[in-house]
């Protein structure tokens, strides 16, 4: 009986997020397209609020750009805004890197060396420096 009661407990707002992102993502909503908030409620079946808070949340992100009294737009996205992301995330991961392996280096008393495995003492993470 508990298994046919499972209750979904994110907000639905979350829901809406989480719907109109997919439809950005996978290209159903194009760069520039508006985004209708009246419209997506009444598809969804739900009141305007919580496709509204989404939006907000989705603008807040940079995937939509609201402009006062005209709407919501999904955001275009230029190839140097792409490039430049890219970039940042790639300098943003590899000093993530080199900070867990570094703290797993030290937690193994500095014996961390190239291309050798070792087991971190929490959770049996395995470590593989490479220099």
């Amino acid at each position: 009986m508990a298994a046919e009661l499972a209750v979904n407990r994110k907000l639905l707002s979350d829901q809406v997020y989480d719907l109109i992102l997919a439809s950005i993502l996978d290209g159903t909503r194009a760069p520039g397209s508006r985004v209708v908030e009246s419209e997506i409620a009444r598809t969804l079946g739900v009141s305007q609020a919580p496709v509204r808070e989404a939006v907000k949340k989705l603008a807040h992100a940079g995937l939509l750009t609201s402009i006062a009294r005209n709407g919501s737009y999904v955001t275009e996205i230029s190839r140097e805004e792409v490039t430049f992301s890219r970039e940042i995330r790639a300098a943003i991961e590899s000093a993530a890197a080199r900070v867990v392996t570094e703290r797993a280096a030290g937690r193994l008393g500095g014996s961390a060396r190239p291309g050798r495995q070792h087991a971190a003492g929490d959770g049996g993470v395995k470590v593989i420096v490479a220099r």
